[in-house]
């Protein structure tokens, strides 16, 4: 029996390594000449400092008072008819002579200077917006008047003051002291940022 084949299994052939040489280190003298100098480039990484941003605030505020503005109103009213009645009447002694006429009501100096006493009151009440002087000044001249209108005789020869006149001050004397206790003021506030 002839046999063809070989059934073994057969290895791969692997090439020779080549054969090991000992070298010999080569040493080389090399002069500063030779020296050659080669740029170094580094990577620097700086960490950026935070930026600082300034933030400023301005807050307005306003103030609506209707009040003190009634107020203020009804005080130029009593300032201006005071300063009529005294420069028609003059300021010559004695100041309850002679009566003149300012609004079609009888006025004496005297009553004049009261008059501008109270407006300048209800003026400066109304210029700092104070409820509780618009209060006051106005209780003051509400129960003044409410006396001149019941005693109007007894004061008409002094003041020159008319009952109507009196009921007429005690009307606006209560305008005063109504809106200053029930009328709401409004406030208004703003509020602006800028950034730099």
């Amino acid at each position: 029996m002839t046999i063809y084949g070989n059934n073994e299994p057969t290895q791969p052939t692997q090439p020779m390594p080549p054969p090991l040489v000992e070298r010999q280190p080569v040493v080389e003298t090399v002069g500063v000449s030779d020296l050659r100098t080669v740029p170094v480039h580094e990577r620097v990484v700086v960490e950026a400092t935070p930026q600082v941003i300034e933030r400023h605030t301005r807050a307005t505020a306003r103030r609506w008072a209707f009040d003190s503005a009634i107020c203020g109103a009804i005080g130029v009213i009593y300032a201006v008819v005071g300063l009529i009645a005294i420069s028609r009447a003059g300021m010559d002694a004695p100041l309850s002579d002679p009566t003149v006429e300012v609004l079609g009501f009888g006025h004496t100096a005297v009553l004049g200077l009261i008059e501008i006493g109270v407006g300048v009151a209800l003026l400066l009440a109304a210029a700092v917006a104070s409820r509780g002087a618009a209060v006051f000044f106005g209780t003051a001249l509400g129960i003044a008047s409410f006396v001149g209108a019941i005693e109007a005789d007894r004061f008409e020869a002094r003041l020159g003051i008319e009952s109507s006149y009196a009921w007429l001050s005690l009307t606006l004397a209560l305008v005063v002291v109504l809106t200053a206790l029930l009328v709401p003021r409004i406030l208004s506030q703003t509020t602006t940022y800028d950034v730099e």
